[in-house]
């Protein structure tokens, strides 16, 4: 699995998050947030297990971590 492979799934889940809110106008932000961490998560799940990830994507892990707890909140 290759870097490329990895920017290609990101793209196509935000424009399918984009899509969904475009048909769906009333969806909140908390639902916005949580529909990307959820992608992002799942990206950097899957990236986890086939390449070694540079620690500004750990950062990310971390941050988006951080948003999940401050939304549950």
């Amino acid at each position: 699995m290759t870097w490329s492979l990895v920017i290609i799934i990101v793209a196509l889940a935000i424009i399918f998050i984009e899509k969904k809110m475009l048909t769906n106008r009333n969806m909140k932000k908390e639902q916005i947030v949580f529909c990307l961490m959820l992608v992002s998560g799942v990206i950097l799940g899957i990236a986890e297990n086939f390449i070694v990830i540079p620690t500004p994507l750990k950062m990310f892990s971390s941050i988006q971590q951080s948003i999940m707890a401050f939304i549950k909140l």
